[in-house]
């Protein structure tokens, strides 16, 4: 299956997959990205000082590794992370 790329700030391409409607959109020039989910347990897990040593950790390439024993936060964690680091 072959999926033309949405124009940013566009509508959005649509598709079935599975049965299931996607749609995929870009954020317009100057537009920050539309998250997924919400970054409150992210700011609720870490303290401000350990986001920012996560931040400064990911901006430096350091190798990161998130535990946990709550197996569904840790794609949330890192997904937070990463839009945090928005553009870049």
């Amino acid at each position: 299956m072959e999926i033309p790329l949405p124009i940013p700030g566009a509508l959005g391409v649509q598709f079935d997959f599975l049965g299931r409607p996607i749609t995929c959109r870009l954020a317009g020039p100057g537009a920050l990205p539309s998250l997924c989910f919400p970054l409150s347990p992210f700011l609720q897990t870490f303290s401000a000082r350990n986001v920012l040593a996560l931040v400064a950790a990911a901006l430096t390439e350091s190798k990161l590794l998130l535990h946990s024993q709550d197996l569904a936060l840790l794609p949330v964690m890192a997904e937070s992370l990463l839009s945090l680091l928005y553009p870049l």
